[in-house]
This record gives C-alpha cells, sequence and structure tokens, in this order.
C-alpha cells in the first residue's frame, strides 16, 4: 500500500504497520513505569482485524457505535477496531454518578440515532441502573469491549472505504441540553491531520506525550491519530494521572526526551501551582520545542509565568505554539510558524467592546492578546460582519469563518442548524463557509486574535458551558426567579474567566423573597448540575432586563449594562467577597503552625492516627483553600458537588490525604463518600483500622 492509496484511518494504519511493524505507536503510562505496556504498529493491526471480525458478526458494520471507555488502550483498541469494522465511532465521557451525565448520555444516543454502546462491565451496570430513566439508554444494546478485544478468530475483509465516508461523529462537550454531533469524513480527518503534521513540524522521529482525554477533539485527533499519520511513537497519560501529578508530566518530557505536547493554558496553570523549585531542578526540558496551547483562550500571563519558572530547566519561550481550532473543522484551523515565537497585541479594552480593535500605546494599559496564528494551508479563514455578511477589514472585529477541506459535513440529524453553520455565504465572497460563533480580527498580516464568543458560550478551564443550560437550571432552583428572564456570560477576572448570572425576580417575589436562600439554591443547583460556580449573581428588578422583540434576553446587552453598572439591580451576591474574606484569613494564619497543614512536601508523623474531627477539619480547611470560600460557607453535610468540586479538585484532594495518611485510598473516594462528614468518618475508622 502506498501513501497515494489511502482514503481512510484504516488504510493508514495498515501501510503504518507494513512500513515500520515492529515500532512503537503508543506507550501507555501506568502510575508506576513498572507497568507501562506498548502497543506496535503491527500489533494494533491484528488486533483492529480481529476486534472488526466482532464487529461484523454483531452486525454493527455501518451503524454509529458509542464509545463509553475512560482506559487509554482499550480507547484505542475500540476505536481502530470500529474503523476497520466499518463501524462509526462516536466517544463520549463515560458517567460516573450524576444523573446529569446519563441524561447528556441519553441526548447523545437520541441525536446520533445511536443504538449500539461499548463500554466496559463496571459502566454498562450504572447505565443498567439508570436505563428506567432514559428511553435511549434502555434501548441501546450494551457490549462488553472485552469480549471484542479477546476475540482470537480472524476472516477480516477490507471495507470498500470511500473519502466522504464517517471516520467518526465528534459530540459538542456543552455539560446538559441537546449535544451537537459533528460528522467528521476520512477525508476530513487525512486533511487535518496533514494540517497538522505540517504545522507542528513532525515526522518519523518525533516523540509525542498526551493526557488530554481520548473522546475530546484534542485528545483524539491531537494526541492519538495524529501520531498515526506521521508514524512516530507518542506516550499516553490518563488525564486523572495528569491532574494528580502534573509533575509526573514534564518528567515523561524529561526521561522520553518528548519533543510535542501541550493543552489549554489551565495545563500551564496546573504545573506553576504545584510544582516545586525542588522538583523543578530535576527537570531538563530542552528537547520540547512545540508546547501547544489551545482549546481555551490562550492566556499570554500565563506562558509568560511558565516561561519564566521553568526556563531554569531550559524550556525555550519559542516552543509555545498558540493555536484555534473546533471540531466543526475537525481540528486544526489557524497556528504560527513553529520557528519564530508567537505574537502578541496590546489593544485597548475598550475598544474590544466594539466593533475595532485598537492598538494600545507602550505606556497606557491595554490587554495583551495572543496570535493564534495564520490560516493553514488548505484552510481559508475570513472575519464577517455577522449581521451584514460582509468581510471585515484587518482589526475590524467580527465572526470567524471557515473554509476547507477540513470542514465536516455538518451535525448529525440536524439539517436546519447544520445549514445555518456549515452552509453560510458572505456578500463578497465566493463559495459556502463554516461559522465558528467565535469573534475575532485579522491583522495585517492575517494573523488571527480571537476576542470573544458571539453566541456567549463560556469556556472555563477548557470545557464549554453553555448560558441558556445555566439560566435554566438557576430558574428551576426557586419559585422567585422568571423562567426565561436571565442571562449568563464569562467575565475576566483575577482569578481567569468568572462565570455571571442575572436574573429578574417574579414581580410577587421581589420584595418578601430571602435574598440569601435563593443565592443558595442557584449556587448549589448550579454546582450540583454543571460542576461550575458563579462568581457574581444579581437579582433584578421585573422586566429590566433587554430583550428582543420576540421576546428574547439580549444577553450581549445585559452583559454590557452589567459592566457599566446599569442594571436595575435588586440584590447581589458575590464570590469575590468571599475570595477576599478567605485570603484575609489565610494571610492571618501565614505565620501560625497549623498541625493538620501537610502538604505532599511536608513530613507527616508515623504512626499519627487521624480522628474524625481532625479529618473533618482538615477537608474544610483544605476545600476552603483551593477553591477559595469561606470556611464558614462549608457545611460537611452537604454534597462535595455543593461547593463546585469537580473531579480535577477531588483528585488533588486525594492525593494530598494519601500522602497524610500514609497509604493509598480509592480515585473513587469522593462519590462513594460524598460529604465531608461521611468521608472523615469513613477515614477515621479505617485509618484506626490500619494502625
Amino acid at each position: 500500500m502506498r501513501e497515494n492509496s489511502v482514503v481512510s484511518l484504516c488504510d493508514l494504519a495498515r501501510l503504518r504497520a507494513a512500513e515500520t511493524p515492529d515500532k512503537s505507536y503508543v506507550v501507555f503510562i501506568k502510575e508506576s513505569a513498572h507497568d507501562n505496556t506498548q502497543l506496535s504498529f503491527a500489533e494494533l493491526d491484528e488486533a483492529s482485524q480481529r476486534f472488526a471480525t466482532v464487529v461484523r458478526q454483531e452486525g454493527l458494520a455501518g451503524q454509529n457505535v458509542l464509545l463509553l471507555l475512560s482506559d487509554n488502550e482499550l480507547f484505542i483498541r475500540a476505536f481502530y477496531g470500529c474503523s476497520y469494522g466499518h463501524a462509526v465511532p462516536v466517544p463520549a465521557a463515560p458517567p460516573q454518578k450524576r444523573p446529569e451525565q446519563f441524561e447528556r448520555i441519553n441526548s447523545i444516543l437520541q441525536q446520533g440515532g445511536i443504538r449500539h454502546i461499548l463500554t466496559t462491565a463496571a459502566v454498562a451496570e450504572k447505565l443498567a441502573l439508570f436505563a428506567p430513566d432514559f428511553a435511549a439508554i434502555a434501548q441501546a444494546k450494551i457490549f462488553d469491549v472485552q469480549s471484542f478485544s479477546q476475540n482470537q478468530h480472524n476472516d477480516w475483509q477490507r471495507p470498500d472505504f470511500r473519502a466522504d465516508d464517517l471516520a467518526f461523529l465528534q459530540f459538542s462537550s456543552g455539560s446538559t441540553g441537546t449535544p451537537k454531533g459533528v460528522q467528521v469524513t476520512q477525508q476530513n480527518l487525512l486533511h487535518n491531520s496533514e494540517v497538522i503534521k505540517n504545522a507542528f513540524g513532525h515526522h518519523r522521529e518525533t516523540q509525542g506525550l498526551g493526557w488530554l482525554p481520548a473522546y475530546h477533539d484534542m485528545g483524539l485527533i491531537g494526541c492519538i491519530l495524529q501520531p498515526m499519520y506521521a508514524g512516530f511513537t507518542v506516550a499516553l497519560m490518563s488525564p486523572t494521572h495528569f491532574v494528580k501529578s502534573p509533575f509526573r508530566w514534564l518528567q515523561e518530557i524529561t526521561a522520553r526526551r518528548v519533543n510535542t505536547t501541550g493543552g489549554p493554558s489551565f495545563a500551564y496553570r496546573l504545573c506553576l501551582d504545584r510544582i516545586t523549585p525542588e522538583q523543578k531542578a530535576e527537570l531538563d526540558l530542552s528537547s520540547w520545542d512545540l508546547a501547544f496551547n489551545g482549546a481555551e483562550p490562550v492566556d499570554h500571563q500565563t506562558m509568560q509565568a511558565f516561561y519564566d519558572f521553568f526556563k531554569d530547566a531550559s524550556f525555550k519561550q519559542q516552543a509555545f505554539y498558540p493555536c484555534y481550532g473546533l471540531a466543526e473543522n475537525t481540528l486544526m484551523v489557524s497556528g504560527g510558524d513553529k520557528a519564530s515565537a508567537y505574537k502578541t497585541l496590546k489593544v485597548r479594552q475598550q475598544s474590544l467592546k466594539t466593533s475595532k480593535a485598537e492598538l494600545a500605546a507602550a505606556d497606557e494599559p491595554g490587554r495583551s492578546l495572543v496570535s493564534n496564528g495564520l490560516a493553514r494551508p488548505g484552510v481559508r479563514i475570513e472575519i464577517v460582519c455577522p449581521d451584514q455578511k460582509r468581510r471585515c477589514e484587518a482589526f475590524e472585529i467580527g465572526e470567524i469563518w471557515v473554509q476547507g477541506d477540513s470542514v465536516g459535513r455538518g451535525y448529525i440529524n440536524d439539517p436546519v442548524l447544520t445549514t445555518q453553520n456549515f452552509s453560510a455565504e458572505c456578500v463578497d465572497l465566493p463559495g459556502f463557509y463554516m461559522r465558528t460563533g467565535d469573534l475575532g480580527f485579522c491583522d495585517e498580516q492575517g494573523e488571527l486574535y480571537v476576542t470573544g464568543r458571539l453566541k456567549g458560550l463560556i469556556i472555563i478551564n477548557g470545557e464549554n458551558y453553555y448560558p441558556e443550560d445555566i439560566e435554566r437550571t438557576a430558574q428551576n432552583s426557586h419559585v422567585a426567579l422568571r423562567d426565561f428572564r436571565g442571562a449568563t456570560f464569562a467575565v475576566d477576572g483575577a482569578n481567569g474567566e468568572g462565570l455571571v448570572l442575572v436574573n429578574e425576580l417574579e414581580r410577587t417575589q421581589s420584595r418578601s423573597s430571602d435574598h440569601d436562600q435563593i443565592f443558595t439554591a442557584i449556587n448549589n443547583a448550579i454546582a450540583q448540575v454543571h460542576g461550575v460556580y458563579p462568581t457574581q449573581i444579581l437579582l433584578l428588578k421585573t422586566g429590566s432586563l433587554p430583550v428582543t422583540t420576540s421576546g428574547k434576553v439580549q444577553r450581549e446587552q445585559a452583559k454590557t449594562l452589567f459592566h457599566s453598572g446599569q442594571l436595575d439591580t435588586i440584590a447581589s451576591w458575590s464570590a469575590q467577597v468571599c475570595f477576599e474574606l478567605t485570603d484575609i484569613a489565610l494571610e492571618r494564619e501565614a505565620d501560625q503552625v497549623n498541625p493538620l497543614d501537610w502538604s505532599q512536601n511536608s513530613a507527616v508523623p508515623d504512626g499519627k492516627h487521624w480522628s474524625e474531627a481532625e479529618l473533618t477539619q482538615w477537608l474544610t480547611d483544605k476545600i476552603a483553600q483551593l477553591l477559595r470560600i469561606p470556611v464558614l460557607h462549608i457545611n460537611p453535610h452537604k454534597p462535595f458537588a455543593s461547593f463546585a468540586m469537580n473531579s480535577t479538585t477531588a483528585i488533588a484532594i486525594t492525593a494530598e490525604l494519601q500522602h497524610l495518611l500514609q497509604r493509598e485510598l480509592s480515585p473513587t473516594v469522593f462519590y462513594e463518600y460524598p460529604t465531608i462528614g461521611e468521608l472523615a468518618e469513613h477515614l477515621a475508622e479505617t485509618t484506626s483500622e490500619v494502625v
């Protein structure tokens, strides 16, 4: 098989197996390096053929198959096995325990017309528990992925692939509501893989490293499929492993002489927050020549701080590679010149709220924007005025439109939205374009700067949050809140992008309601459903929010009124007040010795038995510190989710608890004991047993 005969991912994988059969495709990094496993190109080819044999026997060829797999090795075997079997893999995050996670799975099944699920026995049990409440889950046929992976029979024959066949479906990462499944064809995948290869300068001898979830477009295409396309070896960590120990990420870069790895801005911030100067002294990052940064707004301050801290470990500032992409374009849209340092512009903050960005003088304040580079060869970017559908001039802010062979086929089973977003026309440009929904501008050289989102999509720590979902959750939390009379939007703050909710009160509730009770209900509901915590909540006078002639709230106008202080506010709540109170308390305690304050780098007394009261205090203080919430606001009998405790925070606290108690803990301990009180009681009892 020759390069020019490759029309599908299956063809590509078979070509690599023929050219370099014994070369490692993936190294699976485990908690202990002694447990690491490898998968060569030839081994993957053989395993995929056996897997595909079962795919065909079960009648899955031509079907969309949902993959609910968190283990990287199981995921890769299933993804390629489906591809070899001419089934369409549909990656998604496996649900844990929260009902809204199962609601999302149910929505994906409905929207994608999916009737088959490949997962583990453990996840299958969870799905069975929730099946009575969700019709699509109940109707789906669930297969244990192990029965496919362990098949030894092979009578595989290559399907008749075409360039316009679907390679996979990539669903949006919105937390609730109706997910949108982007149809990515074989041609889309191969085209965008070539775009990434050329932009990143990948070749057969590149050493890659990834930790992003396989169901995330950057994790799947950038960290799993790109190494296959370019023919190099990649080492994969689990996302949980990375969040628990970002130092391990940099250790692997050092040990493996990794050239290419990266992630969203929060990954670099996590390294700054968690890695000590002593740990930094063990690192050698000189081999790292491409540190990609994407999937959320690229933050110049974070990159500068990362370079300033890790330059002693031979990290090169030129290695940073800001880029822009989205699932609708398979992945990558734009990026810089690998041989050059990334470019920034300082613009007047106020100008970003208008139609044209204005450069700030050297001696005046401004906002530093990071360039996301130029449109890559084979991709065309245009900035278009969304209202007038005309092409924008340099520095004029408009919607980012994209054209090229990487643009997906559209959203599955949603022809109306597909036509709106994938067949857009501009009055002074030929052909059809894909509307990204993102706002930005290009400078005279064509460098792209992303400034915001047209429809208010909120991105926090790389996760997308849809305003209408959060507004509905809030309105359902208390009878005093008016339905369809709220607005949610993101604002920049000292701690990154924050979430603001404003909502009108019912006319009969404006004066008589307990406002603190309403704030508590909103906070708890949003935290439990969406895993995020608002930074500000405003309760407004009835009829005061700006609306369109059809009665829809104008979010951008509400945001403008918020910034100018012109919203007709009855009561307000601000997390910043909580943050300031917490900071003052922490500063006062800084010089005091706290017998319960044991960090991962501190010595712990041997044989220490921790009482339930001590562990309750430790957990309360730690959650207050990490989430920046006043201790008085933490009720040890409320679920962790009510404090916006996400999996990242849980993993971080679990790591410190293991050090504190000097023993291993289950990674699911926060789910099994969902309150501070229950967890402290469990840990105190089990610690006593160990002693």
